[in-house]
């Protein structure tokens, strides 16, 4: 019920914040300094690792190791054009990346970081782009639910909508919205659209 969905909640929270300190920490580098310098850390280096050093890398180069097995991130193959998907998983492939690489202590590291952000820097305005494309689609979309919670009146039984509790002006306004220059080029709006067509013609068949 709710009480375990919370403790899901919870743990995956923790989990987070765990993989955030990973990958943030200095707490590597800062066992290099005191192996350098022979002593134990001055009370403000002890400062220090308490704000950049808690915790372990552990996370972080398990997430860098996950990477390495999907075999995504870099740059794209220059003679194949990536598929939406694949450009997506490439890019949020390398912001991780950078995220959990920043603080390697692993010199070669570095290198696949720095080349993460290079490719980055073609990736982010295409990323930015499919975010805007992809507001416009559930903004479109979202429309269509609050019109049809607000005529179901506020009972439990009333919003749990269906395909068949949409009008026909709802359909029709929201595939005129889908096919707006904003909308059309994104995967979701070629999706939905796509299913759109496979129901109607669904439809058409059964008549």
């Amino acid at each position: 019920g709710r009480k375990k969905e919370e403790e899901a909640e919870k743990r995956e929270a923790i989990e987070i914040s765990s993989l955030f300190e990973s990958c943030t920490s200095d707490v590597d580098l800062f066992k290099m300094e005191d192996r350098l310098f022979l002593s134990p850390p001055p009370p403000a280096h002890i400062g220090e690792e308490g704000k950049g050093g808690k915790g372990t890398r552990h996370a972080a180069d398990a997430l860098l190791r996950s990477l390495d097995s999907r075999g995504v991130g870099g740059a794209s193959s220059s003679d194949k054009h990536p598929s939406e998907k694949e450009g997506l998983d490439n890019a949020v492939a390398n912001l991780l990346t950078v995220a959990a690489g920043v603080t390697s202590t692993v010199t070669s590291m570095h290198d696949r970081v720095q080349s993460a952000i290079d490719t980055l820097s073609h990736q982010l305005p295409d990323l930015k782009k499919a975010s805007k494309q992809r507001q416009a689609v559930l903004e479109a979309m979202r429309g269509v639910e609050e019109r049809d919670e607000g005529r179901g009146g506020g009972g439990g039984a009333a919003r749990q909508t269906t395909e068949g509790d949409l009008s026909p002006l709802d359909r029709a306004s929201t595939l005129s919205r889908l096919l707006q220059p904003d909308c059309i080029e994104s995967q979701s709006s070629v999706r939905v659209l796509r299913k759109m067509r496979e129901r109607l013609s669904e439809s058409i068949s059964k008549m």
